[in-house]
């Protein structure tokens, strides 16, 4: 749209990876999830991040967060930081606020 700025521009953006999506096994582990990789300045095209990137990626101190979609493509409104969670000998990847045993992003399923 001419003449609206995006809000979240990379640069400035507290997050490496957003993700909008995800889809799930039926015993609750994220099977992929749809995001977005930081560039510097430009996010990347979509791409599919499997359970094990997104753990490896966080335990690489990458700062992964949860977003929707704004107005203009490639903006987004961030949601909640990705975290590891160890429950009954389990590591489950959860946002700020969930609880159980099983990954929950708390975005929509695709």
């Amino acid at each position: 749209m001419r003449g609206v700025r995006a809000s979240l521009p990379a640069r400035k953006a507290k997050a490496d990876v957003v993700l909008v999506a995800a889809r799930y096994e039926d015993d609750g582990r994220l099977e992929v999830a749809k995001g977005y990789v930081r560039h510097d300045q430009i996010w990347s095209d979509v791409q599919l991040f499997d359970r094990e990137t997104l753990v490896d990626m966080l335990g690489l101190d990458r700062r992964v967060a949860t977003a929707k979609f704004k107005d203009l493509a490639a903006d987004f409104s961030l949601k909640s930081k990705v975290n590891l969670k160890e429950m009954d000998g389990n590591m489950w990847l959860v946002v700020n606020g969930t609880t159980g045993s099983r990954d929950d992003l708390g975005l929509p399923l695709f």
